[in-house]
């Protein structure tokens, strides 16, 4: 990953981390924020955001591509 492209994903991390402080129950800050986590191969974290949007929402499209994503994160 270049350095570029890992610079944007820590700032765009960051901006989600920051949203979900106040309002922890955010659906889109953590798929988002999951999406980003799985970029930088920090996949643990990335499938505890995932989990959340499964526990959080039940939006067809995020309840099917979520469990798809944290399978292939394992």
């Amino acid at each position: 990953m270049g350095a570029k492209r890992a610079g944007s994903l820590d700032e765009a991390a960051g901006k989600f981390r920051q949203a979900l402080e106040p309002t922890p129950d955010n659906v889109d800050a953590h798929w988002r924020l999951a999406w980003v986590l799985a970029g930088q191969e920090k996949n643990q974290e990335a499938i505890g955001h995932f989990e959340q949007v499964l526990k959080l929402t039940d939006d067809p499209e995020r309840t099917r591509q979520a469990p798809g994503a944290v399978r292939r994160l394992h």
